[in-house]
Formats: C-alpha cells, sequence, structure tokens
C-alpha cells in the first residue's frame, strides 16, 4: 500500500482505524516470527482468538 499512496504504513493507520488494527497485528506478527527464528519463544504457542 506504501508504494501506491506514497505515505508511510504509520501515516496511513493514523487516518484508518481498520488499517491500524492490521498494521499493529502484522507488527506483532512479524515480531512473534523473529522471536521464533532466534528460538527465543516456542512454536507451539496457542493462536490468539481475540
Amino acid at each position: 500500500m506504501e508504494f501506491v499512496t506514497n505515505h508511510t504504513s504509520l501515516e496511513l493507520a493514523k487516518d484508518n482505524e481498520q488499517y491500524w488494527k492490521i498494521y499493529g497485528l502484522n507488527c506483532l506478527a512479524f515480531s512473534e516470527l523473529a522471536k521464533r527464528a532466534q528460538g527465543k519463544s516456542p512454536r507451539n504457542q496457542k493462536p490468539i482468538t481475540e
């Protein structure tokens, strides 16, 4: 989306609540993947169900 609008994800998120929620989930997912890749988080965690 950034390459289409010339705005950063954070700028887009400020204007759109739905985008902010998706942006937050993406950050959590990538953080979790990074932890798993570094061996800092177990791979058998229960999924988020909220």
